[in-house]
């Protein structure tokens, strides 16, 4: 359900060049029209908000599903290329392409993580949390997750519904909780008192359904 928020995060120009990356061959293929047919790429590159790979065929700037294999597993994600090239193999001319992920679940986000880096999965904190603007909440979050987050805020006093302002979402990437791939917020909302306006930050977590919320603070 919140596969495009990741792909947003990851190929955000704030935290594009700051994944780990590991320039490693892999298989891969992708499909231009919905999974009806799939070509093969040759994967040479892959980090937390993109990959590497030549095709034998040119490739058209459009979102694909692409499909990488890593160590037995299939990753299902969508991409679409953000640059490419010509290059020569031997005496053939075949294609590069830089992709960018624009929809990765939180569970096929993680096993590339875990993959580029090794094995073990860590809590990116030093990636830095995006602010999602006011005209993309809205396509980005789905509607049941806001409405539970202001039913959480309203329940601890952090909410004035009377001032007419809704909460500023900040996205923190993805992290692991007792084995889970969680999505990472930061909320900042507020309320008046006594006249005087009290500002109030609130980290949460919730799974890829977005139907679990864990309010940390």
């Amino acid at each position: 359900m919140l596969a495009e928020l990741v792909g947003w995060y990851a190929g955000h120009e704030q935290n594009r060049r700051r994944y780990q990356r590991v320039r490693k061959n892999y298989g891969a293929r992708y499909s231009s029209d919905k999974g009806k047919t799939w070509l093969p790429l040759r994967g040479s590159d892959l980090g937390g908000g993109g990959l590497c790979a030549t095709s034998d065929a040119p490739i058209d700037n459009v979102e694909l599903d692409v499909v990488l294999q890593l160590d037995g597993a299939e990753i299902a994600l969508k991409a679409r290329p953000v640059w490419g090239s010509e290059v020569t193999e031997g005496a053939w001319t075949v294609h590069c392409y830089g992709f960018q992920f624009t929809r990765i679940d939180a569970a096929s986000w993680e096993a590339v993580m875990r993959w580029v880096s090794g094995g073990e999965f860590r809590d990116h904190r030093e990636l830095a949390s995006v602010r999602i603007a006011d005209t993309d909440v809205a396509h980005l979050l789905p509607l049941s997750l806001r409405n539970r987050v202001l039913h959480e805020l309203s329940a601890r006093g952090r909410l004035d519904a009377s001032l007419y302002a809704l909460p500023q979402f900040d996205y923190g990437g993805v992290t692991v909780m007792n084995g889970t791939p969680m999505h990472r917020f930061t909320v900042y909302s507020r309320v008046k008192v006594l006249g005087s306006e009290v500002r109030y930050t609130t980290r949460f977590l919730c799974d890829d359904r977005a139907e679990e919320i864990d309010v940390l603070e």
